[in-house]
């Protein structure tokens, strides 16, 4: 009796672990998490409207912890808002394709971002003409590679590159 019980709680631990593991697969792909972000103290002064500040601390915990995707990416999108610095999102952006955590998707996501701030607050095509060409080379047998050629094709015979 005991000798089954002792089984039917070693099963049901089987099972919540395989259960929590195809969690992990579908909100981390490639099934590995990414570990605390370790910037909630920077966010905090984000939303206190101490944009330099939060600047600061992000910088302070990547020279402790290394660069991290999570933390490049919170600080980004922070600079790439209206009231941020587009150039230092640009910069945070690019420096996500060499974090040491950084997946093909993370390198996908900063190129259509730093696409997005080409066309937007830093107004420039010529470095939007780089980043879909960038794109293309870099994921040619995705959606996003192949559409990235044809808005260069695209782009080229409206004389926009």
């Amino acid at each position: 009796m005991a000798g089954l019980l002792v089984a039917g709680l070693s099963a049901t631990k089987l099972v919540q672990w395989l259960s929590g593991q195809l969690v992990m697969s579908i909100v981390s792909p490639g099934g590995r998490a990414r570990g605390p972000n370790g910037h909630s103290r920077a966010e905090a002064l984000v939303a206190a409207g101490r944009l330099d500040d939060a600047t600061a601390e992000f910088e302070a915990t990547r020279e402790k912890l290394g660069d991290t995707v999570a933390s490049l990416r919170a600080e980004a999108e922070l600079h790439a808002m209206s009231s941020g610095d587009p150039k230092r999102a640009e910069a945070l952006f690019q420096r996500i394709r060499r974090a040491p955590d950084a997946q093909p998707g993370d390198e996908l996501y900063a190129s259509h971002r730093l696409i997005d701030l080409y066309l937007g607050s830093l107004n420039d095509p010529g470095r939007v003409m780089v980043e879909l060409r960038r794109m293309a080379d870099r994921f040619p047998e995705t959606l996003d590679g192949q559409s990235a050629l044809a808005e260069l094709k695209r782009r080229r015979v409206e004389g926009q590159g």
